[in-house]
């Protein structure tokens, strides 16, 4: 294997990244130093979270499943699979960090596989909506999208799955 220990950190920062909490928000730290836009300029929490707690898998590694036209991704392209799977790996650690460093909050993590798969999560709130609703993932039922929930310090529901097709 030639992975340098650089490449290891890097994927180590993904699977395990640091959270900073802001204005009754959880972040990426990672995340939220590169989207240094206000709180304000959200339309509310969520949807701040959602647009700065997300990574896009293939934008994050070198990989041969790009197209030079719409969709721009071949997913029957074994690094286009390869990404969906790691997709859902990212969103299990996700979960279980969050579940760990925050064990008496609430989130979601969601998982998609089309387009480039993407990982993202937010906290939970009363009163506002989720970024996407557990009832439309569990009716597709295509392996398109995953939603955990966790709660208490753990995950306590897994919605739909990603599948590789």
């Amino acid at each position: 294997m030639d992975t340098t220990l650089e490449q290891a950190a890097a994927v180590g920062d993904l699977l395990w990244p640091d959270f900073v909490e802001e204005g009754g928000a959880v972040f990426l730290r990672s995340g939220r130093r590169a989207a240094a836009a206000p709180l304000s300029s959200f339309t509310d929490l969520v949807d701040a979270e959602c647009f700065v707690n997300h990574v896009h898998i293939l934008d994050e590694f070198e990989h041969d499943a790009g197209l030079d036209a719409e969709p721009f991704w071949n997913s029957g392209h074994d690094d286009f699979k390869r990404a969906v799977t790691l997709a859902a790996i990212v969103a299990e650690a996700w979960a279980a960090r969050l579940a760990r460093d925050f064990p008496d909050q609430t989130f979601a993590v969601f998982a998609t596989r089309d387009d480039n798969p993407i990982v993202r999560f937010h906290k939970v709130r009363p009163d506002l909506a989720l970024y996407q609703d557990p009832r439309d993932i569990e009716r597709l039922g295509d392996g398109s999208a995953l939603m955990l929930r966790v709660e208490h310090g753990r995950v306590t529901q897994r919605i739909g799955h990603l599948a590789t097709n």
